[in-house]
């Protein structure tokens, strides 16, 4: 009884004992502390952060109504299938050649230098001429206009931030100032000064071309459209060739549209969706007519292949003939179904051959003139199939009339 007692108050005593907690390491203090410190600073600075965060947004909105809008222009080229009418010359004549060429080697030539060079040329890519708007907001402030503006900003003369325009046709300087601006004043009565640093102002007139001697050398400009009120200013560079090519390469997105369809889109980004119309379709004028020189060059080469093989062929043909001629009238005459056969074979591959000369002509009317080199090809297979079939024919007028007869039955 009494030993149970004991256990029992032994039980309560180990039971109240308090539980002590393990003490927070050092790392997890100064993490506690941090956090707390650093909310504690926002919280302190809460109205500068709003107040950057809104100037932040202020200057992005202001940035997308101020910043120039990119635009986007395309092109699409069909690459023919050589089997399905675009087969060279040489291919048509012989059937001896079968070109083919894929969309990835058209994508490459389009992209040469000659091409992009010849596009640049024509284009006059290299000449930049636009108006000096005012500073930043100038932009903004033209493509909202409805007019020409007051030339000058804040003191400065010549700004501008309405509808002006200036057209440069051609502008030519020693290879020393390309690349540097040069400013164009609008005058009254139609005129205007071209001002470099270190350069007498030239006054020239617009729509005539204006020609100056410097100390650098010549300088040759030609303006042929300038809208703007006197004493407007525009900036004119004449960058060089080179650079400018290299950039048109590299800024030209070329790819086929679906893989192995031979359909190419050409597409470029600009600012000046006028220079992008006219800079695509230089560059698409200038691939037609490289195309239309190389398969012209192979109509050449056609011609003068004919030209040298078909008097050869002629001879060879004439030779065969006389050597067959002396054959019969020293053994007798062959065979007659034999003759008759050869000459019957002869006039019906003769007469096929003309029919599919023709019908090639047909088709090549539609896309050609009568004297396109082609056309001018096929014209001339056709006159010496005819001669042929001529020859033939009085071949089989100079056989016997039973001869003529039975060669007459076998055609039918």
């Amino acid at each position: 009884m009494g030993q149970t007692n004991f256990k029992s108050i032994q039980s309560m005593n180990s039971s109240l004992t308090p539980k002590t907690t393990p003490p927070l390491s050092s790392a997890e203090e100064e993490d506690s502390l941090d956090f707390g410190h650093y909310v504690d600073v926002l919280l302190a600075n809460k109205w500068l952060i709003a107040i950057i965060t809104l100037v932040v947004f202020a200057i992005g909105i202001i940035y997308a109504f101020l910043e120039r809008p990119i635009y986007e222009s395309n092109m699409v080229i069909q690459v023919e299938d050589p089997d399905t009418g675009s087969k060279s010359i040489l291919s048509q004549a012989g059937g001896l050649v079968d070109v083919k060429t894929p969309a990835s080697a058209e994508i490459e030539i389009i992209r040469s230098r000659r091409i992009v060079g010849e596009a640049v040329d024509a284009s006059k890519l290299y000449i930049a001429a636009s108006p000096r708007y005012v500073p930043y907001i100038g932009g903004w402030m033209a493509r909202r206009a409805t007019g020409l503006s007051d030339p000058g900003f804040m003191g400065f003369g010549g700004y501008v931030s309405g509808l002006e325009r200036i057209t440069v046709a051609d502008f030519d300087v020693p290879v020393s100032l390309e690349g540097r601006l040069f400013t164009v004043t609008a005058r009254a009565g139609g005129q205007y000064s071209l001002e470099y640093p270190g350069l007498q102002a030239i006054t020239g007139t617009v729509g005539t071309p204006l020609k100056a001697n410097t100390a650098s050398g010549p300088i040759e400009l030609l303006i042929t459209e300038l809208a703007g009120k006197p004493g407007a200013q525009f900036n004119v560079v004449r960058n060089p060739k080179l650079p400018t090519i290299i950039g048109l390469q590299s800024s030209l997105n070329l790819a086929e549209r679906v893989k192995a369809s031979g359909i190419i889109n050409v597409s470029l980004q600009d600012g000046d969706p006028y220079k992008l119309v006219r800079v695509l379709n230089a560059v698409g004028d200038q691939y037609v007519k490289q195309n239309v020189e190389r398969k012209s060059a192979e109509a050449q080469k056609t011609l003068a292949f004919l030209d040298v093989q078909l008097p050869q062929f002629k001879k060879q043909m004439e030779a065969s003939e006389e050597i067959y001629n002396r054959y019969r009238n020293q053994k007798g005459t062959v065979a007659f179904n034999e003759e008759a056969a050869l000459i019957l074979g002869q006039a019906v591959d003769r007469q096929t051959k003309l029919l599919e000369a023709q019908q090639r002509r047909t088709e090549l009317e539609a896309r050609f003139t009568a004297n396109h080199p082609s056309v001018q090809t096929l014209d001339t297979q056709i006159a010496t199939l005819k001669t042929d079939i001529a020859n033939i024919q009085m071949r089989i007028k100079g056989l016997p009339a039973i001869r003529r007869r039975r060669c007459a039955w076998s055609a039918t």
